[in-house]
């Protein structure tokens, strides 16, 4: 019988999920010619409840998505800079134009498309391993 390692609750086998995670973080000093600093995170698979799991996934999607939006403003600021740069500059005019324009559609498409939740809606009702539970509608 396994105990889910965030909330320790007691685990029946049909409820664990397994998952690999940071198990221990690492610090230290290394004197040497030179002084430098030492951090390190260990992972290990361990075992979790669906409560915990659903949460780590959520945070994992978060996580994912914040990263995604500072890489693509990055990338769409540096194509504006260079495609103004072309058109103030009188070079590759057509290319810049189209340039510029597919950044303007992108970025009205982004506004008015409807977001894709995170989170898993109630309308889902699979139990463990693709069984279906019951749900009474009285």
């Amino acid at each position: 019988m396994d105990q889910c390692y965030i909330c320790r609750r007691p685990l029946l086998d049909i409820e664990v999920c397994r998952r690999v995670l940071p198990v221990a973080q690492h610090r230290g000093v290394i004197v040497g010619q030179y002084l430098s600093f030492l951090s390190s995170s260990s992972y290990a698979p361990v075992s979790l409840c669906l409560a915990c799991d659903t949460e780590q996934e959520q945070q994992i999607v978060l996580r994912r998505g914040r990263r995604w939006t500072w890489t693509r403003r990055f990338f769409l600021g540096l194509l504006t800079y260079c495609f103004v740069g072309g058109i103030i500059k009188g070079e590759f005019l057509v290319l810049s134009w189209i340039g510029l324009a597919a950044i303007g559609w992108y970025m009205w498409h982004r506004r008015h498309t409807a977001q894709v939740p995170t989170t898993r809606s109630d309308a889902h009702k699979g139990g463990h391993y693709g069984t279906t539970q019951n749900v009474d509608s009285q």
